[in-house]
């Protein structure tokens, strides 16, 4: 998704698409796990350690805040009457 093209528009994450980030954060970068334990072990292995992801999350907040403190302006400021 293009976040600044969104933002320059007006527009901010829908719930969806909040949920399919929280999601990609939660998957390893890497496709193979680290040890060959069989099939089942690989998918128990998919995910990354809650720090990780509080660590992606955290980065990706920040990011988001930051574009729409750049990008969105209350209505008055682009020229919409409420």
């Amino acid at each position: 998704m293009d976040l600044l093209a969104r933002m320059s528009a007006g527009y901010v994450l829908e719930p969806f698409e909040v949920e399919a980030l929280r999601e990609a954060f939660q998957r390893r970068l890497l496709d193979q796990p680290e040890k060959k334990h069989g099939i089942f072990f690989f998918f128990l292995r998919a995910t990354v350690s809650k720090e990780v992801m509080h660590a992606r999350v955290g980065v990706a907040t920040k990011y988001i805040d930051w574009l729409a403190k750049q990008y969105l302006r209350p209505p008055r400021d682009r020229g919409i009457v409420w």
